[in-house]
C-alpha cells in the first residue's frame, strides 16, 4: 500500500473522529449513525488538500457519569449490595447481560444498558501505543450512553418502593461505601425479628400473642428473610397458634388491630352510602330504608364488631336522631332508633360511650321515646291486626316495611321468640344495660318512667281484679312482663338513690310526682301486677301461659322488693296497701308458698350428706301446741311430694339440676321479701295484728279458685298466727323439735350445707322479731304465738313459755347485731328492733 493513501487513511479517522466527538454533544443517537456515514463518505476528498495533523491522545471520558454513579475499576460482576437489591426488583438477571466483556455484540451491548439505566456500564478508552497500531477500545464504542436524568434518591422497581441507598455527591469509593453497609446490615437486626419481638403485628389485647419482647438470638441480614428469584421466602417458622375453643374458625380480631390494618377505613368507605341516605335532605324512604339496612347489618356480628372499631356506632345516632328518630314524627323511624339502642346494648362499653358523650341525650330520647309509645299507639303491638294499624295511620306500604323490621327484630335473639316486642320494650332494655349511676333522675325521666309503668299496668286497673283473672286464663291480655321488669328495675335503683345526684328542685318534683302516682293508680297496681304474676306463676302447666315465665317470676320479685322500699316507716304507703283487699292475703300466700318450695329443696337433698330428715311436713298444731304427726295428709299433699320424687329421679343422681337451684333461690327471695314487707305493716298500722289473728289461710293453698284472691277457701286451715308458727317449728334445728328424727349433723366442709345453715339463722331471726312485733302492747296474740311454740328441750334458768321466750330472745340478738352493723337508715330502723328486744327480755323474765 502507499504512502499516501496510508495517510489518508490516518487524516481520515482523526478527521472523523474530532467531528463524532462535537456532533455527539449536541444530536440525538439517530442523527449520530447519519452522520457517521456521512463522514466517512467526505474523507477521500480531503485527503491531497490538508496536511496531516499530529497525532493526540484521546480524551478520557470517565468523569462525565462521576454525578451520576461512579463505578469500581472493572467490577466483573454486580456487587454484594447490587445483586441484594435488584433481587428485589427482578432485574439482577439483565444487570448482568450488561457487564460482560467487551466481545459482545453492539445490539446486544444497547439492550443491555438500556435495561440498566441506573446501573451504567462504562467502558474506559485506552490511549493507543503508537499511531500504527489499532486501538483495541474503538471497536467496543459503539455509541455513546444516554445520560439519565438526575434525581435526589435512587430507588429499585420503581419509583413507589422505598429501598432507597443514600449515594454521597463526592464518594472516593464505591467499595468504601459497600463495605460501610455491609457492615451495617451484618450488624443490625432484621426488620422481621424486630417486629416479632416488639409485636407491632400482635394487637395490644390479643390474647394469642406469642412469646415477649426479647432480642432475637440471630442477627442475619434483611436478605436472609428477603424473596429470592424464586419468589420463596426463608424466614424464621412461625410458632404454632393456639387451638382455639370448639366452634371458633378464627381468632378474634381486636379494635386495634383492625385499626391498624386500615379495615376501618375501608369500612367507612363501604357504609358511607348509608350515612348519606340519612341526611335530613334525602326522603323520608331513603331515610327509612338507610336506617332498616343499618340494624339489620348491625345484628351480623361481624359488622358490630368492625362497627364498633370504627367509631360508627356515635355518628349513627346523631344522623338516626336527625333523620327524625326519637321525635315523635315517624313512627317507623322512632321504632329503627329503639332497634339500634338496642342492639348497641350488647356491648356494655359502646352503650356507655354513647350515654357518656358531650351533650348527649341518648338517656333523655329513650325515656322520651317510652312514654310516648304506649300499648294503644305502638304499631309493634297491633303487628298482625291491619285494622288497627291503618287506624294508627300506617298504609300498606308502611305495614309492610313494618313486617319487614318485625323479621329483623325477631331474627336479632334480642329477646326470646314468644316476647311481646314494643318500642317501650326496645328503650327500656337499653336503659337497663346503662350503669345507673349514668341515668339522670331529671323530673322528665321520671315522669316518662311512671307514664309507661301506668299505661302497661291499665288492663289490671280499669277492671276487677278478680274477674280479670278469670278470663285472662283463656285470652292474652297482653301484659308485657319483660317490659315491665325494666321498668321497676329503673324505679327501684332509684329509689335506692343508685341513679346520679339529683339538684334539690328536681327531688321536690320528683317527690310529687311519685306520691301522685302513689295515691292514684301505683300502689294498687302493684299489687294486682303481683296477684296476676302469682295465678300465672300456678298454671304454669298450661301451654299457652308458659311464654313469659322466666320474666314474670323476676316482675314479681322485683316487685317485691319495691314493695319492701316504699312500706319502710311510711305509713301512707302501708294504709294503701292494708286498704287493698288482695294485699294481706297475698303476702301470707307467698311466705307459705316460699318456704314449701325451699323446705321441699332440702328434703330432696341426698341423705348421705347428712341433710335433715323430717317425720312430716303437715303437722297437726292443735292441743297443747306440741307437733304430732298427723297420720291422714291431704291427697293434695301426697300428690305435690309423689311429683317431687319423681323430679328428684328426672335429675340424676348428681343432684339437683339447676332449674330447681333457680327454684330455690327464687323461694328464698320471695320469703324473705314477703316477711319484710309484713314486718313493715305491722310496725305502722295495729290493725294488722287483729287481721292477723282472725285470717285463716291454708299452708298449701295454690289459689285454684278466684274466690280465694281475697279469703282462702281450701281446707286444714289455719290462722295466719298459726300459720307462721307453722313455718318457725320447721325452721328449727331437730335437736330443739321433739316427735322429729334427725340425721347426723351436715358435713362442715360442705358450701351448700353451710350456706343452708346461714339461710335458716336468718330467717328465725326474722321470724323471732317479728313475734315480738305481734306480741307486743296484744295479750291475745301473746297467748296464741306462745302456746303454738315449741318447747325447748331443756333449759337451766327458764321452763314454760319463759323458755320459748329465751330461745327468742337469742334469735332476736342476731338480728340486732346485723343492724348494728350498718350505719344510715339500718341505724334507725335498728332503734324499732332494740325495742322488740327489750319486750322480749321483759316477757322472759314475768
Amino acid at each position: 500500500m502507499s504512502s499516501t493513501s496510508f495517510n489518508a487513511r490516518t487524516y481520515g479517522r482523526q478527521g472523523a473522529k474530532r467531528k463524532l466527538e462535537s456532533t455527539r454533544k449536541s444530536t440525538p443517537e439517530l442523527k449520530r449513525r447519519r452522520l457517521d456515514q456521512d463522514d466517512e463518505g467526505d474523507v477521500a476528498t480531503d485527503v491531497e488538500e490538508e496536511p496531516a495533523p499530529r497525532p493526540r491522545t484521546p480524551r478520557d471520558l470517565s468523569q462525565i457519569f462521576e454525578a451520576v454513579n461512579p463505578t469500581s475499576p472493572s467490577s466483573p460482576s454486580p456487587g454484594k449490595l447490587a445483586k441484594r437489591m435488584l433481587s428485589r426488583s427482578r432485574t439482577e438477571s439483565s444487570f448482568a447481560s450488561g457487564s460482560g466483556s467487551g466481545e459482545r455484540s453492539k445490539d446486544s451491548s444497547r439492550s443491555s444498558i438500556g435495561c440498566t439505566p441506573s446501573l451504567p456500564t462504562v467502558t474506559h478508552a485506552n490511549p493507543p501505543q503508537s499511531s500504527g497500531v489499532k486501538p483495541q477500545g474503538s471497536e467496543i464504542m459503539h455509541s455513546p450512553i444516554p445520560r439519565p436524568k438526575l434525581t435526589n434518591g435512587r430507588t429499585y422497581a420503581g419509583k413507589s418502593r422505598s429501598f432507597l441507598v443514600p449515594i454521597p455527591v463526592n464518594p472516593t469509593s464505591l467499595e468504601q461505601l459497600q463495605d460501610e453497609l455491609d457492615d451495617e446490615f451484618a450488624s443490625r437486626e432484621s426488620y422481621t425479628s424486630l417486629r416479632t419481638r416488639w409485636g407491632v403485628d400482635n394487637s395490644e389485647d390479643d390474647p394469642y400473642a406469642y412469646g415477649s419482647p426479647t432480642r432475637s438470638g440471630s442477627n442475619r441480614p434483611t436478605p436472609n428473610a428477603s424473596p429470592t428469584k424464586g419468589g420463596k421466602g426463608k424466614g424464621k417458622a412461625r410458632p404454632q397458634p393456639v387451638p382455639l375453643p370448639n366452634g371458633m374458625m378464627n381468632a378474634l380480631k381486636s379494635v386495634t388491630e383492625l385499626r391498624n390494618q386500615g379495615e376501618s377505613r375501608r369500612f367507612l368507605d363501604e357504609v358511607g352510602y348509608l350515612w348519606e341516605g340519612l341526611e335530613k335532605s334525602s326522603g323520608l324512604g331513603l331515610r327509612r330504608a338507610s336506617a332498616l339496612e343499618i340494624t339489620t347489618k348491625l345484628c351480623e356480628l361481624e359488622f358490630a364488631r368492625k362497627a364498633k372499631a370504627a367509631d360508627f356506632i356515635g355518628p349513627t345516632w346523631d344522623l338516626l336522631m336527625t333523620a327524625g328518630g326519637g321525635q315523635d314524627e315517624d313512627k317507623i323511624m322512632d321504632i329503627l332508633l329503639a332497634f339500634f339502642s338496642a342492639l348497641v346494648s350488647r356491648d356494655p362499653v359502646s352503650l356507655l360511650d354513647l350515654a357518656n358523650r358531650p351533650s348527649s341525650s341518648f338517656v333523655s330520647t329513650l325515656f322520651a321515646l317510652m312514654e310516648n309509645s304506649s300499648p294503644s299507639v305502638d304499631p309493634l303491638a297491633f303487628i298482625s291486626d291491619a285494622v288497627q294499624l291503618r287506624k294508627l295511620g300506617m298504609v300498606k306500604k308502611d305495614q309492610i316495611l313494618l313486617t319487614t323490621i318485625n323479621t329483623a327484630l325477631s331474627s336479632s335473639l334480642l329477646f326470646p321468640r314468644s316476647t311481646s316486642l314494643s318500642i317501650s320494650l326496645l328503650a327500656s332494655q337499653s336503659l337497663t344495660s346503662l350503669p345507673p349511676s349514668s341515668l339522670v333522675p331529671t323530673p322528665a325521666n321520671i315522669k316518662a318512667l311512671l307514664s309507661t309503668l301506668r299505661s302497661h299496668l291499665s288492663p289490671l286497673l280499669t277492671s276487677s281484679l278478680s274477674p280479670f283473672i278469670t278470663t285472662s286464663a283463656y285470652s292474652d291480655p297482653h301484659i308485657a312482663f319483660t317490659h315491665l321488669h325494666n321498668a321497676l328495675s329503673l324505679l327501684d335503683t332509684y329509689l335506692i338513690a343508685g341513679w346520679s345526684p339529683q339538684h334539690e328542685d328536681d327531688t321536690v318534683a320528683n317527690r310529687r310526682q311519685l306520691e301522685y302516682a302513689r295515691d292514684e293508680w301505683l300502689a294498687n297496681g302493684l299489687v294486682s301486677l303481683s296477684v296476676y304474676a302469682e295465678v300465672l306463676h300456678s298454671r304454669q302447666d298450661t301451654a299457652t301461659l308458659r311464654k313469659d315465665t322466666d320474666k314474670m317470676r323476676e316482675c314479681a320479685l322485683v316487685t317485691l322488693r319495691l314493695l319492701v322500699g316504699l312500706t319502710h316507716s311510711d305509713a301512707t304507703w302501708c294504709a294503701k296497701l292494708t286498704k287493698n283487699e288482695f294485699c294481706l292475703p297475698f303476702i301470707l300466700r307467698a311466705i307459705l308458698r316460699g318456704h314449701s318450695v325451699r323446705l321441699g329443696k332440702v328434703k330432696e337433698e341426698p341423705q348421705a350428706n347428712g341433710t335433715i330428715k323430717r317425720a312430716e311436713s303437715l303437722v297437726s298444731l292443735k292441743g297443747n301446741g306440741h307437733a304430732r304427726p298427723n297420720g291422714k295428709r291431704s291427697s293434695q299433699a301426697k300428690n305435690r311430694t309423689k311429683k317431687e320424687h319423681s323430679d328428684e329421679e328426672d335429675s340424676g343422681a348428681d343432684g339437683v339440676s339447676g332449674d330447681e337451684a333457680d327454684r330455690s333461690e327464687e323461694a328464698l327471695d320471695t320469703l324473705c321479701l314477703a316477711l319484710g314487707i309484713l314486718t313493715n305493716l305491722v310496725q305502722v298500722d295495729d290493725k294488722i295484728k287483729i287481721f292477723l289473728r282472725d285470717a285463716h289461710i291454708s299452708p298449701y293453698c295454690t289459689v285454684s279458685k278466684p274466690s280465694c284472691l281475697q279469703a282462702c277457701r281450701c281446707q286444714q286451715q289455719l290462722t295466719a298466727l298459726e300459720a307462721l308458727a307453722h313455718v318457725y317449728r320447721e325452721l328449727l334445728p331437730p335437736s330443739t323439735v321433739p316427735n322429729v328424727k334427725s340425721e347426723p349433723s351436715p358435713d362442715p366442709d360442705d358450701p351448700a350445707a353451710l350456706i343452708a345453715v346461714g339461710e335458716t339463722r336468718l330467717l328465725l331471726s326474722h321470724l323471732s322479731l317479728l313475734f315480738g312485733l305481734l306480741m307486743l302492747d296484744n295479750p291475745e296474740n301473746q297467748a296464741i304465738i306462745l302456746a303454738r311454740l315449741p318447747t325447748p328441750p331443756s333449759s337451766p334458768r327458764y321452763d314454760g313459755d319463759n323458755a320459748k321466750v329465751d330461745v327468742l330472745v337469742g334469735q332476736a340478738r342476731e338480728f340486732a347485731y346485723m343492724y348494728a352493723t350498718e350505719g344510715g337508715d339500718a341505724a334507725e330502723e335498728g332503734e324499732s328492733v332494740r325495742t322488740v328486744l327489750q319486750f322480749l327480755e321483759a316477757l322472759r323474765e314475768l
